[in-house]
């Protein structure tokens, strides 16, 4: 996708406005416009490494932000009195609150790289 839009230019002519608005203007999640961004900027890193560009235009352009406030709801079997849980919880850095008979998992931080959705 990158290369149907500025495939035919040199890289050193793409200024950081057209690939804001180039990635303004995909009817993307916030989060694969985002990639693409960060795979724009792999490149132009690349070859700055390489001595072919002299800047990275897309590291001028702002991410996305994303809303990952995500809360996670637990039945009672699974709820954090099982110290199994507790632990496995406590180790990922999210705390815990008793909703009701189940448990709701807030976490403290965005991050969930243990594919715990």
């Amino acid at each position: 996708m990158i290369k149907k839009v500025f495939g035919d230019r040199p890289a050193s002519s793409i200024r950081p406005y057209e690939i804001a608005d180039w990635l303004d203007s995909l009817s993307r999640a916030l989060a694969t416009v985002n990639h693409y961004k960060v795979t724009l900027s792999s490149i132009y890193r690349y070859g700055k490494q390489r001595d072919k560009v002299q800047v990275n235009p897309a590291r001028e352009v702002a991410q996305q932000k994303l809303n990952n406030g995500l809360i996670r709801y637990l039945s009672p079997k699974k709820s954090v009195y099982e110290p199994r849980c507790r632990k496995r919880w406590m180790a990922a850095g999210l705390r815990m609150n008793s909703v009701g008979r189940g448990c709701c998992i807030a976490s403290t931080s965005s991050m969930w790289p243990w594919g715990l959705a």
